[in-house]
């Protein structure tokens, strides 16, 4: 894999005095704020920006943060920290940013509650600390994002979508008749439908959208940037992808419907748990009129 032009090439000496190449990548890590922003990184380039911002490369949900709070930015082969007028300041390794400062690894950024670790890395490394981010925040049986990480990305699209005036979707899903499966085949068979659940919902979603499972049979969707016509077509389209293939384990041939409920930012209430609160309710009338449909707005089927 050939260098990017902000990686270098180190030489490391192993436990045998041998000499070895090893490529090396800095990051900005969060270590320490809000619970769902622990973990995030990202890799740098030329120039990063971080903050409140969704168009941040490093976006966190830090109201004592503006909204791109700090900068970093390499020139004359190093990195360099750059205040960009924040409200509250940016301080490195707990003194206040005066001035457009070299970074070396291992020094902490802290940025209204949240701290930052600038470091650099190794490819092993690199792979190590994705795989600890990626356990805190998704779900081990079916590899979609776990409730937490679908809330706290939910309040930042609420919080996105009121600034700039867009709207997004948000659908609940649960799978009709569950129980009976798991009565009926058993929990381990019951476990590989709820996968085959979340591998066709992920299927039918954009790049942009998010999938979670939300807790026990029970998923959720955030549509980012969308509207009542374009959340219907991707709800429906998850609803028919689920109920158009039967599933076969272990010569047992089950067949899966789903219900959802379907809400949109900003009919149905300025806030996230407004919204969150009308699918959720929508979801219950599919169950109750019949199961595998689809309720939005206005009782739309």
């Amino acid at each position: 894999m050939d260098e990017k032009p902000w990686q270098k090439t180190v030489i490391l000496r192993d436990g045998d005095g041998q000499e070895n190449e090893r490529r090396v990548t800095s990051y900005l890590l969060v270590i320490f704020g809000n619970e769902a922003d622990l973990g995030k990184e990202t890799e740098l380039g030329e120039r990063a920006v971080a903050g409140r911002s969704l168009e941040n490369d490093l976006s966190v949900n830090d109201p004592l943060m503006s909204r791109k709070h700090f900068g970093i930015v390499k020139h004359d082969g190093l990195y360099h920290l750059q205040d960009l007028g924040s409200l509250n300041g940016t301080f490195l390794n707990q003194q206040p940013l005066q001035k457009e400062t070299p970074l070396k690894s291992g020094d902490i950024i802290t940025a209204g509650r949240t701290v930052f670790k600038f470091e650099s890395r190794t490819e092993l490394e690199s792979i190590f600390h994705k795989y600890l981010y990626a356990a805190a925040t998704t779900d081990r049986m079916t590899q979609l994002f776990n409730k937490y990480y679908f809330l706290e990305e939910l309040k930042k699209q609420n919080s996105f979508a009121r600034r700039y005036g867009k709207s997004f979707g948000i659908v609940m899903i649960d799978v009709d008749n569950f129980k009976r499966v798991n009565d009926s085949f058993g929990h381990i068979i019951g476990d590989e439908v709820l996968k085959f659940i979340a591998f066709k919902i992920l299927a039918s979603v954009r790049e942009n959208d998010l999938a979670s499972r939300y807790g026990g049979e029970e998923f959720a969707v955030l549509l980012p940037e969308t509207d009542l016509m374009g959340a219907m077509a991707v709800a429906e389209r998850i609803r028919k992808h689920v109920e158009s293939e039967i599933l076969e384990i272990r010569e047992n041939k089950i067949g899966a419907t789903i219900s959802l409920g379907l809400a949109v930012y900003p009919q149905d209430g300025e806030e996230w748990e407004e919204v969150l609160k009308k699918a959720d309710e929508r979801l219950y009338i599919a169950k109750q009129s019949g199961k595998n449909r689809l309720v939005g707005p206005d009782g739309h089927l």
